[in-house]
């Protein structure tokens, strides 16, 4: 499996929780990023998990204008290849920070075990 992997992209700054409510855009372009709380460094790639789950999945036509705006700043990397990866760990630790909570009962937990099931089956696609 990590044959299958690319060189990790970094050591860089990632955000860590590209989502709608984080992302400022006006006139149809992004202006801005808030919300820093779970930046750490890093690998690119990692970045792409949420905005991915979170604004790509929803609005695919959010994807090449994100990209494009993406490329302005730095390389894009190699995310196709890791973003299975990436979203596995990031949903093994919403499903870790609901448990540590005592509260599997909320929406989040329930979010993050979806994509738990829906990669562990038939090998993630």
């Amino acid at each position: 499996m990590t044959a299958d992997l690319p060189a990790p992209d970094g050591p860089c700054w990632v955000h860590n929780d590209y989502r709608p409510g984080n992302i400022l855009v006006e006139d149809g372009k992004i202006t801005g990023l808030i919300d820093f709380e779970s930046a750490r460094g890093g690998s690119a790639d990692r970045d792409f998990t949420k905005v991915s789950h979170y604004v790509w999945n929803p609005d695919p036509a959010t994807r090449p204008a994100f990209l494009a705006g993406y490329a302005e700043i730095r390389p894009v990397p190699d995310f196709e290849r890791t973003l299975t990866l990436y979203q596995l760990h990031n949903a093994l630790g919403g499903v870790a920070w609901c448990v540590r909570r005592t509260d599997t009962s909320d929406p989040f937990f329930h979010e993050n075990l979806a994509v738990l099931k829906r990669l562990t089956a038939r090998g993630g696609h």
